[in-house]
Parts: structure tokens; C-alpha cells; sequence
């Protein structure tokens, strides 16, 4: 008899099992959280440019992350 596969792998704490959708949708989530992050790093810069050259300097860049964070 062969022994049943465990539907969790505690190494990575991800759920392995018979629907691929789950693991498609935690390494979305896992990419999405990591470009938010990004995001809100580059506001900072955008922050300090602005402190640097005055308001409206980088109005297009400060638009564009904007945008990205609140996807």
C-alpha cells in the first residue's frame, strides 16, 4: 500500500494540493505583496525628490505609484 502524500509541506508553508489554482493564486498574492512594497518604497523617493526639488517635480512618477499601490 502506498502511503498517503500530506497536502501540506510545512517547509514553505505553502498548501500543496490537488488544485493547482491555490498555489498559481498564493505566488499571485506572494508577487503582488512584493510590488506593493516596492511601491511604497518608491513613494518614499518620490518624497525625498519632491523635499530636494520642490511639489510638482515628479507629479507623473508620484501619479504612476499611486496608481501601482492601490491595485
Amino acid at each position: 500500500m502506498v502511503p498517503d502524500v500530506p497536502i501540506t509541506d510545512k517547509s514553505d508553508g505553502i498548501t500543496h494540493g490537488k488544485n493547482p489554482r491555490s498555489r498559481v493564486q498564493n505566488t499571485i498574492k506572494t508577487k503582488r505583496i512584493a510590488l506593493v512594497n516596492q511601491c511604497i518604497s518608491n513613494m518614499d523617493l518620490v518624497n525625498k525628490i519632491d523635499n530636494v526639488t520642490g511639489p510638482g517635480e515628479v507629479g507623473d512618477l508620484r501619479f504612476g505609484v499611486e496608481w501601482m499601490t492601490n491595485l
